[in-house]
């Protein structure tokens, strides 16, 4: 058997595409709003598949030292669970100035 051909290799590379020209866009929310101080809960927001809405109630239920809060997000189906969990509660969304921080719980 012969070995393959290696002439291919001494062939010059193409020159270089220059990438083209990307923009930046900002997102439609004023982050400012939204933006929270660290609580006392283990945060999940958005509790839909895709975030990973049926793992955040698993975790709750494995690890009842800890406390969870899962917000219930504006799209896609969202995971409740089955049956209460006593360090979880899941709320609707809210601006972030409400979020739950050590002095100030968040609406139920």
């Amino acid at each position: 058997m012969d070995p393959p051909r290696r002439r291919n290799l001494l062939r010059p590379l193409p020159p270089r595409v220059p990438a083209p020209q990307q923009h930046r866009r900002t997102p439609p929310v004023l982050a400012d709003e939204y933006r929270t101080q660290p609580g006392e809960a283990a945060t999940l927001v958005n509790l839909n598949t895709d975030s990973g809405g049926e793992l955040f109630w698993q975790i709750a239920a494995w690890t009842p030292e800890w406390n969870f809060l899962g917000v219930r997000g504006a799209y896609g189906q969202q995971i409740m669970p089955h049956h209460a969990c006593p360090t979880a509660r899941s709320s609707t969304a809210f601006p972030g100035s409400r979020c739950a921080t050590t002095s100030t719980p968040a609406p139920a």
